[in-house]
């Protein structure tokens, strides 16, 4: 089965991370509103990693 990109699973692409905004309560959010369940390569764009970082804490090893 194959799910289009930004629903259940968003994978940032390499270029930019096309409306994808960090929301008032830490979570990735389209601009729509909707947040997808998981964000693959969210570190691609550094204010997506800086926002994943103030809500989860940095990875280990970076």
């Amino acid at each position: 089965m194959r799910v289009p990109n930004g629903q259940a699973v968003m994978t940032v692409p390499d270029d930019a991370p096309h409306g994808l905004l960090a929301g008032p309560d830490g979570l990735l959010r389209h601009e729509d509103g909707r947040a997808s369940a998981v964000v693959h390569q969210y570190d691609r764009d550094a204010a997506l990693r800086a926002a994943v970082a103030a809500r989860w804490g940095a990875p280990a090893g970076g």
